[in-house]
């Protein structure tokens, strides 16, 4: 039995032609035959998204929207069979790693060594993905990603791991120093633009905000925002659907590309789970920064957009 190829897309164009019997993980491809994703369903983990048991010989392609550490840890466990098919430390430290991916903090009631070792998977993973540079390099070492990983589940082997979290991105002195990054009330806020990577919790730790908004360069022109809840803060909101849907809604009224107000897969319209959501992955979002720190609730401060005027163009 061929083994299903792996990639990403986040439009029906990026699927290779050769997948026409495509699985989607961690987000919702367009064409997928079925689709697990817990954006849509709630999950906290995508792995908590799948069924036990999956047969993959109906799959000639398992896909994802965006290549990241949850996804690669789902797509490994279709390749297995389902998540009950892995041996039970190889799915303890998948899950320790999805969790870092997408709540930055170790999974509540997983022993300490494990946690470790998701970590250091989970840094493996975004150091290959970061020396990528285009979605398609991205997709390509993605799948590279998940099949070192399925090959080291099947050989018995210990599961990649790096010790150090990933070098080259920004400093947080850096970006306080060029007004990259900046506390408007309870919103955070980080011009990335110009290929300037930021682990998410040095915003966490370095501005202390409920709330943080990423915003960097579309491939396609003009912006990209990620918006997240400071998972160091007990008090930041739990759910931020209501601020996702807000967003959504004033991304449709500027009309097409974006097909519905709602953030739903098909729209073309933001999207995201509870604790995390994003602008549209086919272009740049048409929304000011001024505005979605607005909707968020947070205090611009007079005259241009916050940071944008202090950052480089």
């Amino acid at each position: 039995m061929s083994t299903p190829h792996v990639f990403s897309a986040t439009s029906l164009d990026e699927v290779p032609p050769s997948c026409v019997r495509y699985a989607s993980v961690d987000g919702s491809v367009p064409g997928a035959r079925v689709t697990w994703d817990h954006h849509v369903t709630g999950e906290p983990i995508n792995l908590d998204a799948l069924p036990e048991r999956i047969d993959p010989s109906r799959f000639d392609g398992v896909c994802t929207t965006h290549p990241d550490t949850d996804a690669l840890a789902s797509v490994v466990a279709v390749l297995a069979g389902g998540p009950t098919a892995l041996p039970a430390p190889v799915l303890d430290v998948l899950r320790a790693a999805s969790h870092r991916c997408d709540h930055l903090v170790a999974a509540p009631g997983l022993p300490p060594e494990v946690d470790a070792a998701g970590l250091g998977l989970h840094r493996w993973v975004v150091a290959a993905l970061t020396e990528a540079q285009t979605p398609a390099a991205k997709s390509r070492v993605f799948g590279e990603l998940c099949e070192t990983v399925w090959a080291r589940v099947q050989s018995g082997e210990p599961l990649p791991a790096q010790g150090e979290a990933v070098e080259g991105g920004a400093t947080a002195s850096e970006l306080l120093d060029e007004g990259r990054l900046v506390a408007l009330g309870e919103v955070g806020l980080a011009d990335l633009r110009g290929g300037r990577g930021l682990d998410p919790r040095v915003l966490y730790e370095t501005l202390d905000t409920a709330l943080g908004v990423f915003v960097d360069d579309h491939p396609r022109g003009g912006l990209r925002y990620t918006v997240g809840r400071n998972p160091l803060r007990s008090d930041a909101p739990d759910d931020l659907g209501g601020l996702l849907r807000a967003l959504a809604r004033r991304e449709h009224a500027h009309g097409p590309p974006c097909l519905a107000p709602e953030p739903v897969p098909g729209a073309e319209n933001w999207g995201g789970r509870a604790t995390v959501f994003g602008s549209p992955w086919n272009y740049g979002s048409r929304l000011s920064v001024r505005e979605v720190v607005e909707v968020l609730g947070g205090e611009p401060e007079p005259g241009d957009d916050p940071a944008l005027s202090r950052s480089s163009r």
